[in-house]
């Protein structure tokens, strides 16, 4: 099956606290290991067995440092790239309608560990579910096997706790609802109980007994939603690792330097 991806390359705010560690004015330019953020994640996707078409959306022309890398990099991958809009939902709506294919993969430009060999993997488990909207989710214990100083947020689904993958998959049409409904919680990325809560019905409830699975959490989302929604157990951490602070980074940076 084939595949198209967009990657969501704007910051959330001005002055990124990673990109201004590392003096750069965005993350997508952020130096990590041997390469910058956005180099790693357009050559893993364009690698990949699966992707065909790529878009970006960002990042912003005013706030990049060395304009000449980035348009090569588009140019020598043939990389759509297309203006970002007010938050990551309304830029993921924007990459997928420009995209006008499904299914599409949708990832954040901060993935330094993310691979072709990943993306593969990740879309052939998906090519044999059928939903309209999937989410990646890593079980958090991997996650700290592979790197245990990195801190990340964790949802408690019974006795599995996970981490939820910057990587999304638009299946149908229909999955569009969910980036619909992706607006409302965007802001409480950090916050479980409140995503949680914007789920609705007894969610919460059952989320705070410790009785809430992940298999009825995307039953209540799909419903909330109108879409039917999959939240995929991801065995690969690697996805679910991204460089959201300086602190990130420095774990992240120290590991690539090694690796590579």
């Amino acid at each position: 099956m084939r595949w198209n991806a967009v990657i969501l390359a704007g910051d959330r705010a001005q002055n990124d606290p990673v990109a201004v560690f590392t003096g750069v004015s965005c993350k997508a330019e952020v130096p990590i290991g041997s390469s910058m953020l956005l180099r790693r994640v357009v050559t893993a996707l364009a690698n990949s067995r699966y992707v065909e078409e790529i878009y970006c959306v960002g990042p912003d022309e005013h706030v990049i440092t060395d304009k000449y890398s980035v348009a090569a990099l588009f140019e020598e991958f043939n990389v759509t790239r297309l203006p970002i809009e007010i938050g990551p939902s309304l830029s993921a709506l924007r990459g997928v309608q420009a995209s006008s294919h499904y299914p599409t993969l949708i990832v954040t430009c901060d993935l330094p560990l993310l691979s072709a060999d990943l993306v593969d993997k990740y879309c052939q488990n998906l090519n044999n579910i059928h939903a309209d909207f999937a989410i990646g989710a890593v079980d958090s214990r991997r996650i700290s096997n592979l790197l245990p100083e990195l801190k990340k947020t964790t949802y408690q689904f019974g006795v599995q706790s996970v981490c939820f993958a910057n990587l999304f998959s638009v299946m149908t049409e229909s999955g569009m609802r969910a980036i619909e409904f992706w607006q409302n919680i965007e802001g409480s990325r950090k916050k479980p109980l409140e995503v949680i809560r914007q789920v609705g019905g007894f969610s919460i409830l059952q989320y705070k007994l410790g009785k809430l699975s992940l298999q009825q959490a995307a039953r209540q989302l799909s419903r909330k939603t109108s879409a039917h929604i999959e939240i995929v157990d991801t065995p690969y951490p690697e996805v679910a690792v991204d460089v959201d602070s300086v602190s990130d980074y420095k774990i992240l940076q120290a590991k690539l330097s090694i690796d590579e």
